[in-house]
């Protein structure tokens, strides 16, 4: 069984153009937005501040879907945490950042 592979750079920098060309729209201060306070996602589970390039495609995919809220996370936190994922929701790219570690063989 074959999978197409994403090429997860190729897809937030789509994202990122696309909201760059879909435009600023009227400015509105982050505390008078009707959908809420975006201003830095956070993981529903360890409460983290997510970091990096995370930070502006999470912002992306908010603004294209009008969530209200910065708070994401993977559909096992959301059950974890009482919570119901909607139906038909897609689970949004991001990077996993962390330390590799290499061994010497």
């Amino acid at each position: 069984m074959k999978t197409d592979r994403v090429d997860i750079h190729q897809h937030i920098t789509d994202k990122i153009v696309t909201a760059i060309e879909r435009g600023a729209g009227e400015f509105r201060l982050p505390w008078h937005r009707s959908t809420g306070n975006i201003m830095r996602p956070v993981n529903v589970a360890s409460k983290k501040a997510y970091r990096g390039i995370n930070v502006v495609a999470l912002w992306a995919y908010a603004e294209e879907f009008g969530y209200s809220s910065g708070v994401w996370g993977t559909y096992n936190q959301w059950a974890e945490a009482g919570a119901q994922v909607r139906q038909g929701e897609k689970a949004a790219r991001h990077f996993l950042q962390g330390t590799r570690v290499r061994r010497r063989s």
